[in-house]
């Protein structure tokens, strides 16, 4: 269940979507979308959406990945 209302979860997504675009353009516009609409006027539902997106990602690299030089348990 979602904290945030479905329409912004979705929107986010979507943006998500647009920043691992290989397209130039889209990403850049992304880019630009990230930093004008949700950095600068909605910084809590960015971070809400964010980590709703990794508790419920399917995909190991997007929640479970370690960095480069740092150990797990470093990070928790």
């Amino acid at each position: 269940m979602s904290l945030l209302p479905a329409e912004v979860s979705a929107q986010l997504a979507q943006l998500l979507g647009q920043l691992q675009s290989s397209d130039n353009s889209v990403r850049s516009q992304a880019e630009d979308v990230l930093q004008n609409q949700w950095t600068s006027q909605r910084p809590e539902w960015l971070l809400m959406g964010l980590a709703e997106q990794i508790a419920t990602s399917t995909n190991s690299s997007v929640c479970c990945s370690t960095p480069p030089g740092a150990t797990r348990h470093a990070l928790l």
